[in-house]
């Protein structure tokens, strides 16, 4: 039986989605920029 929601693509997209919000927060705190390495293999 095939599972009907496609948790692989969600979770991918939910763990993109923080690692791309996170260093934007952290530059509205501090002010200070942060480098995003995203690399797929």
């Amino acid at each position: 039986m095939r599972f009907p929601t496609p948790i692989g693509d969600m979770t991918c997209g939910l763990f993109t989605l923080i690692g791309i919000l996170t260093p934007i927060e952290a530059r509205h705190q501090t002010g200070v920029g942060q480098m995003l390495d995203i690399e797929s293999d």
